[in-house]
């Protein structure tokens, strides 16, 4: 399994986690007064916003790096390094979304994309560990 080629549902997972991360990455980087509006949240900070915008485009790359290579030896700690992420992401659109009542477009954006893509690599990192053995 460690040569094989990676699953296509897997790299499809690297190009949409690239494409969604680099959108909310240069909005939050380039407008981050716009993003804090549409997100619903008072926006004072603004240079946090920026720098989350920066954590998103390294954790992008990561993604692309991911999308292009070739063995699950390249992929295995970006990946769990991915799911962690997305699925803190996913909690914290939660409870803005959910449990403070800040539904948002942007939120429910950030909460789904999270829960999509936490699934997703949970699903490849579950079923490549239980190949293992």
């Amino acid at each position: 399994m460690m040569n094989q080629t990676l699953p296509s549902g897997l790299k499809l997972t690297f190009l949409f986690s690239t494409l969604g991360g680099l959108g909310f990455a240069l909005a939050s980087m380039a407008v981050p007064a716009l993003v804090a509006s549409l997100s619903g949240l008072p926006g004072k900070d603004l240079p946090v916003y920026q720098q989350a915008g920066a954590a998103i485009l390294g954790y992008s790359v990561a993604s692309f790096l991911c999308w292009r290579a070739t063995s699950w030896e390249q992929i295995r700690i970006p990946m769990i390094f991915g799911l962690t992420f997305s699925a803190l992401s996913g909690l914290g659109a939660f409870y803005y979304v959910v449990l403070q009542g800040v539904a948002t477009p942007a939120l429910i954006v950030v909460l789904l994309f999270s829960v999509v893509l936490a699934a997703a690599l949970a699903y490849y990192l579950w079923s490549y560990s239980s190949k293992q053995g």
